[in-house]
């Protein structure tokens, strides 16, 4: 038997419904007989749940190690030789101008990596400086300066495939801010096309030091922790344990928080609620391939079980039993049959019309089950295993409602305690860098079960539970 004291949200009580003041008229043959004592079974209570793991990477520090690596100067080109103008020789022909052409780029400030949605963005601010000079005869006499500025950028899509190796989709662009115009000649050549082949060969490093810097991350190996931490049980309260098993893990997609670029994978199994000191350990099984079916990341189920005593039903109805019938309650009996939940009134004259056991019994019968929302537990069709007595004088309906201000006044607070430890609890710390984050967000009645010492009200508690991974 389960000894817990849990939630119920929202109307966490026991509500009675129906016509509890319309008596059914019971079997004759079956109204003096006691219902047979039939408890329900006690089951595990386990859940399919879902747990994210989401690692983090800040994309400022990812900036600041490419700054580092990165150098000012990026590229410098000295006397290359190439066409830098055109003149008219003899018979109108046209005579291509040979010139040496010096200079370089560099950057001028510091390489900015930003996330944006599923992708990262590297900006370079670059500036140039280009010196021309005529190269034969009296074109030597001629020389000219450019100077140019542009931006840089080079953009990736990090994609997790099945194997937990990470691929970039790579792209780079440029957008010049000043084109360098060389003067020679009385006229400005645009050279952007000398110095472009440069610019490309600098971005594609650029794009390799964000490539090697994203197999740094190693993903595989933080989601190999995070696994590990999954199989942990989790102490929610006193003697209550969570112990997930996860059987499955799913990659949900990356996005971007402010400088924060965060993938989430989910890991899904069953979660079983424990009593005890102790929690059993569980092995943790090998990191299996990644999948791609993601419905709900990181939402968290669990069971947790509310236990009703059969004795605190019997204190509170005896005085009320009494008024109903308008004759004195000697004993009282409360257990389960059959899936239902059995009164018995003993008395030492059982009032008139109302047929008893040969030692005086009278036995009232409801089924508890959660109401169509999952707010509440009802009591459904409630009845009085007995003959027709005159309504207006006989009304059990206030033996259920004190049962529901016992029930209310008992396991109230201990509801609310349970809520903060257990939020407490899945808020922590897990070292190296892992954190889980948990909070609950709903909790419904997802069962009722009659067993031996008393009535067990599973409640399912719902939220989030994250294990966040921030280097």
């Amino acid at each position: 038997m389960r000894s817990f004291s849990g939630w119920i949200s929202l109307n966490r009580y026991f509500c009675v419904v129906g016509a509890v003041a319309v008596l059914a008229l019971a079997n004759p043959a079956l109204a003096a007989e006691k219902p047979p004592i039939a408890p329900d079974q006690d089951t595990p209570l386990v859940v399919q749940s879902r747990v994210s793991a989401v690692l983090s990477f800040s994309a400022r520090a990812l900036a600041e190690e490419l700054d580092r690596e990165v150098p000012r100067r990026l590229a410098s080109f000295d006397d290359q030789l190439t066409t830098c103008g055109h003149r008219r020789g003899f018979f109108r022909r046209q005579v291509d101008i040979q010139c040496f052409v010096t200079g370089y780029v560099e950057r001028t400030g510091p390489v900015y990596l930003r996330a944006e949605g599923n992708r990262l963005v590297a900006e370079i601010k670059l500036e140039g400086s280009v010196y021309g000079q005529g190269a034969r005869g009296l074109a030597r006499l001629v020389h000219g300066v450019a100077q140019g500025a542009m931006n840089l950028f080079v953009e990736a899509k990090p994609r997790l495939t099945r194997d937990w190796t990470v691929e970039l989709n790579m792209a780079q662009s440029y957008r010049w801010t000043e084109p360098p115009m060389l003067r020679i000649f009385g006229r400005d050549i645009p050279i952007a096309q000398r110095v472009e082949p440069q610019i490309r060969a600098q971005s594609r490093r650029v794009e390799g030091e964000v490539a090697a810097k994203m197999r740094a991350i190693d993903v595989r190996r933080k989601a190999e922790t995070a696994w590990r931490h999954a199989f942990t049980p989790v102490q929610i309260a006193d003697n209550v344990w969570l112990r997930m098993t996860p059987q499955s893990v799913a990659f949900a997609g990356l996005h971007s928080t402010s400088d924060v670029l965060e993938g989430a994978i989910e890991f899904s199994g069953p979660v079983e609620t424990d009593f005890g000191g102790t929690a059993p350990a569980i092995n943790p099984t090998p990191l299996p391939q990644l999948g791609s079916d993601v419905t709900d990341p990181g939402h968290f189920e669990f069971l947790v079980p509310l236990t009703l005593s059969y004795q605190v039903l019997r204190e509170v109805i005896q005085p009320v039993a009494s008024q109903a019938f308008n004759a004195t309650v000697k004993d009282i009996d409360v257990y389960p049959s059959n899936g239902r939940l059995v009164i018995g009134l003993q008395f030492d004259t059982p009032p008139a019309g109302v047929d008893a056991t040969s030692d005086g019994w009278v036995y009232m019968i409801a089924q508890l089950k959660p109401d169509a929302a999952g707010h509440a537990v009802v009591l459904d069709g409630a009845q009085l295993l007995a003959g027709a007595p005159n309504p207006t004088t006989l009304d059990i309906s206030k033996i259920f409602d004190a049962a529901q201000q016992k029930v209310l006044a008992d396991y109230k607070p201990q509801y609310d305690a349970v809520l903060q430890q257990a939020n407490a609890k899945l808020t922590r710390d897990l070292g190296n860098g892992f954190r889980s984050h948990g909070s609950f967000t709903s909790a419904s009645v997802d069962k009722v079960a009659l067993l031996k010492d008393g009535i067990e009200v599973v409640v399912r508690a719902a939220g989030t539970l994250r294990v966040v991974y921030t280097p």
